[in-house]
């Protein structure tokens, strides 16, 4: 067990570090790989992302409470998503 904690000793005090920080953190590529997602995967991705932008993100099924303001997203751009309107 000594051994398997010694070679993951980077990768376990990085994640630690991000929890202590609640920072982002991932030992994973961030950019999608287009030899296994296709050779559009990023770009695609990017559209998606950017469709979404501005918009309200329904989930479906699940009951929406309301919306008090714009949401704000901690790791990035702003969303644009606007607040829901009065029922």
């Amino acid at each position: 067990m000594s051994d398997l904690l010694a070679r993951r000793r980077t990768l376990l005090d990085g994640a630690l570090a991000a929890l202590e920080t609640r920072g982002f953190w991932t030992p994973f590529p961030e950019v999608p790989s287009g030899k296994i997602h296709g050779e559009t995967a990023r770009a695609d991705g990017l559209a998606a992302y950017e469709a979404r932008l501005g918009q309200p993100f329904p989930l479906a099924g699940h009951p929406e409470s309301p919306r008090v303001g714009a949401e704000v997203s901690p790791f990035g751009p702003a969303l644009g998503i606007p607040p829901a309107m009065p029922a």
